[in-house]
């Protein structure tokens, strides 16, 4: 049985005393204006918790074992409850390694085992040497044996991001995470922030808003630059026999193996401005999981950007399949987008006009406000549900399932045949009401869990039916082609 690396309970030690410091330095206050007798009485108990600490970080380290034998990882691990874990070698998915600044100069790493079907990271390891964190890749993804030494070799490389193609994807980015804190902070925030506005001379008002629209559209795009240059940073990907294997990260580094055989879906994605000049990326999915976020959470950008004729020739090198003919949805399908985008501004108006007149009262500026969303809206509902309508569709090539939608965020996938899990139909009484229906697959990949993989979305209901019932057939056929190939081979 192998341990952990020694640094290991330095580094835990200094991790988990956060809180026991915060105790000593709110000691001092107490001391300093509180009864006589409470600082030193908090400091001693800060003084035992830190031993504590090192106590338990210690027995950890003591306690924890691992160990590769000839078809399993084996894991005993407890310092009050003593757990053995078997994970079959056969079972695992992905090998995460990640690295902080810190944990690059000492020399250690983190290395996280995902398996198939498992709702979170299945073996966490931290912490090991680097070279210790390679040669467990290696051994896990059946590249070398337990016993052997890591193997060194780096594979053939397929795509490396340069400095030049970093700056264009950091630029291309725009990171739409940061209007989910909007509602938070409106609540706290909106009331003051009317009647600051409603407070300035009329001329100033509209000019005050655009302003901050401006500034968290900017903010926006900052916060999607900046994270994405951190984060893809140093991208890499090579092959190594029948897997990726990717590297990436300013200040945590990455890296981690994809395995061909595991593989569900390929995806080519293309925001709205990737596709002004050109570009797009590649995005792989496999039956791994992490559901804390780990570095893969079962999907990985096998090409973060890239011209899109690369990201389409290195997709085909992973997936085989065809030219892609896309059959759109009936037009009957862009007339629904249209209706539904009016009554979304009609909706936004109103809901500005009645907490414009809650919170500040009837003003021309709220009655402005409101009235600009809802005719801004009624004019861009026509091209609004144009470009929707032309960002949508699906087809059937050899061997594959293919679907794409989203306008803003188009989606690309590919979906093998034999990977499809579950085919369904769905209709939502929306849909049913203009004879549309929605078909989705399911695969084994870990974004199954939040949605299926692949939608071809408001086809005609009849057009659903035929696709649903095809695609099962299909499956039914790569099903048994590849059981008569497994039985064949000696």
């Amino acid at each position: 049985m192998t341990r952990l690396h020694p640094l290991t309970v330095p580094y835990r030690v200094v991790s988990s005393l956060g809180s026991v410091v915060a105790l000593i330095v709110v000691s001092t206050f107490l001391d300093a204006g509180g009864p006589d007798g409470v600082g030193p009485v908090v400091v001693a108990v800060g003084a035992v918790g830190v031993v504590a600490v090192l106590g338990y970080q210690y027995a950890y380290y003591r306690r924890f074992e691992y160990t590769v034998t000839g078809d399993s990882f084996d894991v005993a691990s407890g310092v009050f409850s003593r757990q053995r874990r078997e994970v079959p070698l056969s079972r695992v998915q992905n090998v995460d390694v990640s690295q902080n600044i810190l944990q690059r100069v000492l020399g250690i790493a983190v290395v996280e085992i995902e398996t198939a079907g498992g709702g979170e990271t299945e073996v966490a390891l931290r912490f090991v040497d680097a070279a210790e964190a390679d040669r467990l890749t290696d051994v896990l993804q059946g590249r070398t044996t337990a016993a052997a030494a890591p193997t060194g070799d780096r594979g053939e490389t397929l795509f490396e991001l340069d400095d030049d193609a970093l700056l264009v994807l950091s630029a291309l980015s725009f990171d739409l995470r940061l209007f989910s804190v909007v509602p938070t902070l409106s609540a706290f925030g909106a009331p003051a922030a009317l009647r600051y506005v409603t407070d300035l001379p009329v001329g100033l008002q509209l000019p005050a808003v655009a302003v901050a629209v401006v500034a968290t559209v900017v903010g926006g795009w900052l916060l999607g630059a900046v994270g994405t240059y951190v984060r893809y940073h140093g991208f890499r990907l090579t092959q190594v026999g029948e897997e990726l294997r990717y590297e990436r990260g300013l200040l945590q580094r990455y890296s981690g193996t994809i395995p061909l055989e595991k593989l569900q879906t390929v995806t080519v994605r293309e925001n709205v401005l990737m596709r002004q000049v050109g570009y797009a990326a590649l995005d792989v999915e496999t039956a791994g999981y992490a559901g804390r976020g780990g570095p893969s959470g079962g999907s990985q950008a096998a090409i973060p950007l890239a011209t899109r004729a690369a990201v389409l020739e290195l997709a085909r090198r992973i997936e085989p399949f065809g030219e892609v003919s896309l059959t759109a949805p009936p037009e009957r399908a862009r007339d629904r987008y249209r209706r539904r985008y009016r009554l979304a501004s009609l909706g936004v108006a109103t809901v500005i006009a009645a907490v414009g007149w809650w919170l500040v009262g009837t003003t021309w500026l709220v009655g402005a406000v409101a009235g600009g969303v809802l005719v801004g809206g009624v004019a861009l509902a026509g091209p609004g549900a144009r470009a929707t309508y032309r960002h949508r569709g699906y087809d059937l090539v050899d061997g594959y399932a293919v679907t794409r939608r989203g306008y803003w965020r188009r989606r690309t996938t590919v979906v093998p045949d034999y990977r499809v899990q579950t085919v369904g139909r769905r209709a939502s009484i929306f849909q049913r009401r203009w004879g549309l229906a929605s078909v989705e697959l399911d695969t084994a990949g870990s974004l199954s869990l939040a949605g299926p993989t692949g939608v071809a979305v408001d086809l005609g209901a009849e057009t659903a039916t035929t696709l649903q019932e095809t695609v099962a057939d299909r499956l039914q056929a790569a099903l048994s082609a590849r059981s008569a190939s497994a039985d064949d081979r000696p």
